[in-house]
């Protein structure tokens, strides 16, 4: 294996600098991977195997946050919140394999070929939602994510943007206006209020039955939140 390093004269963003580096690749799968993520198994090789395998257009696998809990990085695209959209069967599981529309960007594994299809990453969002924008693409050619349940890495999340500062909100906001902009912004935000909306519910129940200290009434609130995530 050899390691080809790219230099690029100027930071040309997040997805730019994705395509600038796909420009060059002769393989036929790509997988995307955050620099702020920690490998600390052979998760990713093993995800590497099972997609290539199998022919996985669309993998990815479970983040983690630095302590180990569950980081919320899958669902579904704007509409009903992910919970709900579980119980009308827009996830399908099978075994250790879930199915679904959306993944964060921070690690996805995709044929070199689709991705080039949809022509990448959009150079015009510099950074944040480039990846919604992404699977938003894919989704309108019926592609759909495969999750592998039992390959996890550490996702730091923040960090590569750290250099932004006082500056992040604001792209994040400008950039989430594109999106808005882009498609149907009244679905957009119809679905994001719903989601919002019943996750702060969760949250609450969950840190009402903390207080009370009721394992067991935790535990479920916990199952219930974690359906979409």
């Amino acid at each position: 294996h050899r390691i080809v390093v790219v230099n690029n004269e100027r930071n040309y963003g997040f997805g730019a600098a994705h395509n600038v580096v796909v420009r060059n690749v002769r393989e036929d799968y790509l997988l995307l991977i955050n620099n702020d993520t920690l490998i600390f198994d052979d998760s990713i090789y093993a995800l590497i195997e099972e997609a290539q395998r199998n022919g996985d257009e669309l993998a990815t696998g479970v983040l983690l946050n630095s302590d180990g809990s569950l980081q919320p990085s899958t669902r579904g695209f704007f509409g009903f919140p992910a919970p709900i959209k579980k119980i009308l069967g827009f996830f399908r599981r099978e075994g250790d394999y879930r199915f679904i529309p959306y993944c964060n960007g921070a690690l996805l594994w995709i044929k070199t070929a689709l991705y080039r299809d949809i022509d990448g990453f959009d150079e015009r969002l510099f950074m944040y939602s480039e990846d919604l924008d992404l699977m938003y693409k894919l989704s309108k050619r019926d592609k759909i994510v495969k999750q592998h349940l039992n390959r996890k890495i550490i996702h730091y999340g923040g960090v590569s943007g750290a250099w932004v500062g006082e500056d992040k909100a604001r792209l994040q906001i400008k950039q989430g206006n594109e999106i808005v902009r882009r498609y149907d912004g009244f679905a957009i935000f119809i679905g994001s209020s719903l989601a919002y909306f019943f996750y702060a519910m969760m949250k609450a129940l969950l840190l009402v039955l903390r207080l009370r200290g009721d394992d067991a009434k935790r535990t479920i609130a916990l199952g219930i939140w974690k359906l979409g995530l």
